[in-house]
């Protein structure tokens, strides 16, 4: 007999917010959120699902509440992730098979995201670090003191955000974190937010969005620097917006999210040619990205997979370089939690009403041809 839904059943949902594979894609590392009735709060793990057969297990069991972002190393043999189990967020470290994990570097601020170096043998990391909002990006030489009893004087936007708080006393850097050493180096320094990075293939370079300077603090620009943190140099800056930008397997094609104009809540799809300098929509028609994954290049670098809102629902499309066009993977009355393409296969996340009234989780974990 099927028991009706009950207030109760919401402490039982348990949802997929990410999804990660290593380069033979035979399993998938996912960041499972749940309900903590007892501390009335989220926390997250990360758990192993195997692609072919055998049972999901967790592979996390830190003593934070956090513990996200996974990221297989280029061999398969590490999973790095993000934990708040000493405190702060911080890169742990752990093998494949699991076991226990181990923080890798000390940052002053907290670790927001990270990306292996093709070499496997460091990291590139966005940080925050503490400064003196009263300075209002100018620099000095003396030590940052905190004034909490303080006003907090907004002079620029945005000046705080949901989840995070006053933004005016931090400022968020991009890092290399050799992992043998725990040699940490700052790549750059300005008054601006490192957001969205993606290393290239030969690991040469890295791009990144970043927040532009002073009153335009809420604009994004696209950068580049070299792999050592020199060579700053702009990209795209006559975008109002400019998020997730992920190279292509050859090094030639920047693909990006981003909006035209200030306030633009829907975001395309745009490529940038490196060797030219051109950007262009990747197409005319309106093609509106969900938030919350970055597209992902197939294999042989001739098309981009993403994640596309369409009439309230999403579906995952294929856009091919070559001509411009859409061919949709998997679509339905549903929407996509996550998703991973790794090689030649993809792996998602649904969430639809029907599996969240029946099963009290609203993500299934599923795979199709991505040709």
């Amino acid at each position: 007999m099927t028991l009706s839904f009950s207030a109760d059943d919401l402490y039982l949902h348990r949802k997929v917010t990410e999804i990660k594979c290593p380069a033979d894609a035979t399993v998938a590392a996912c960041t499972v959120r749940s309900v903590d009735r007892v501390n009335d709060c989220y926390r997250t793990s990360i758990w192993s699902v195997p692609l072919a057969d055998g049972e999901p297990f967790q592979l996390t069991r830190g003593g934070g509440d956090t513990e996200n972002s996974p990221r297989w190393s280029p061999d398969g043999k590490t999973l790095a992730f993000i934990s708040n189990r000493s405190g702060s967020c911080q890169i742990c470290t752990m093998p494949r098979t699991g076991g226990e994990a181990a923080q890798v570097g000390n940052f002053e601020g907290s670790v927001s995201d990270f990306a292996w170096f093709p070499d496997g043998k460091s990291l590139a990391i966005v940080s925050g670090v503490a400064v003196d909002p009263e300075l209002r990006g100018q620099r000095s030489s003396e030590p940052v003191v905190s004034k909490a009893c303080s006003p907090e004087v907004a002079w620029k936007l945005p000046y705080k955000s949901d989840g995070v708080g006053y933004l005016l006393g931090r400022e968020v850097r991009l890092f290399r974190l050799d992992l043998a050493t725990g040699e940490q180096v700052q790549l750059g320094e300005g008054h601006y937010d490192v957001l969205g990075f993606d290393v290239s293939e030969d690991g040469k370079c890295i791009a990144y969005s970043r927040t532009r300077g002073g009153r335009f603090a809420h604009c994004t620009e696209l950068w580049c620097c070299d792999a050592d943190g020199g060579n700053h140099r702009p990209l795209v800056q006559d975008l109002a917006t400019v998020a997730t930008p992920v190279w292509s397997p050859d090094g030639q094609w920047i693909v990006f999210t981003g909006a035209r104009a200030e306030g633009e809540g829907q975001t395309t799809l745009w490529l940038h040619e490196v060797c030219s300098g051109r950007t262009s929509l990747f197409s005319t028609d309106a093609i509106e990205v969900a938030a919350g994954a970055s597209p992902q290049w197939t294999a042989d670098g001739q098309a981009v997979v993403f994640n596309q809102a369409f009439r309230g629902r999403h579906r995952i499309v294929r856009a091919d370089l070559r001509n411009r066009t859409l061919q949709t993977l998997v679509a339905g009355d549903r929407q996509f939690g996550a998703f991973d393409c790794n090689g030649e296969r993809l792996v998602y996340c649904i969430e639809s009403p029907p599996s969240l009234a029946r099963f009290g989780c609203a993500n299934l974990v599923k795979r199709a041809n991505v040709d």
